[in-house]
């Protein structure tokens, strides 16, 4: 009698459904896809709302003598809007993992990978074109001892106002690099990883 019952028990478990891996990648909640689309939604939201507040100060504040830096950002702002359409069309896309055979999902991620390194590398060249703007800007708007940077005058060379400037651009390069690909691979990068692994299993 225990004998029986313990067939029966197995042949429960062996008829049991266990979902394939291309359902769980196909899960909508859970999935590195979804974890992405979450994250790039999250992004867009912030952008829309920091950028889209810097704008439309600058472009209404102080009678219009500074429209431009709410240029600048709106500039910004509209890159990242079509970087975020590019992006998710093709996440969009990867989502359906059951249509697509292996080949055209890895072609895809490779595809992926690249987009999430040029936001990485427009992300940081952004900083020195921003600095720099705001060095050209500061010294058309403002007096001397109001600058961002000290500008040439009789107290200062040309050669130190620039050397200053590139120093600062530099270094705040550098540093913003590192942040940024901590936060790039923190919403994106561990995903594509996972999405990558998934995808070498289903051999």
């Amino acid at each position: 009698m225990e004998l029986e019952q313990w067939k029966d028990i197995w042949k429960k478990q062996e008829d049991s459904p266990t979902p394939s891996l291309r359902e769980m990648l196909g899960k909508p909640s859970n999935s590195p896809i979804a974890k992405m689309k979450r994250n790039l939604i999250f992004e867009l939201i912030a952008v829309l709302i920091g950028f889209g507040v810097v704008v439309v100060y600058y472009l209404t504040a102080y009678k219009g003598r500074f429209q431009e830096v709410g240029w600048l950002y709106l500039a910004m702002m509209i890159m990242f809007i079509v970087y975020f359409i590019f992006k998710w069309r093709l996440l969009t896309k990867m989502e359906c993992m059951a249509c697509e055979v292996k080949s055209n999902l890895m072609k895809q991620v490779h595809t992926l990978e690249k987009y999430v390194n040029f936001y990485l590398i427009a992300g940081t060249a952004l900083i020195p074109i921003v600095i720099i703007f705001f060095y050209v800007f500061t010294r058309i708007h403002f007096p001397q001892g109001m600058r961002t940077f000290p500008s040439p005058s009789t107290t200062t060379s040309l050669f130190k106002s620039l050397g200053i400037l590139a120093f600062v651009c530099l270094t705040s390069t550098i540093g913003m690099f590192y942040i940024n690909k901590w936060y790039i691979r923190k919403l994106y990068g561990n995903q594509i990883a996972r999405l990558k692994t998934m995808l070498d299993q289903l051999d």
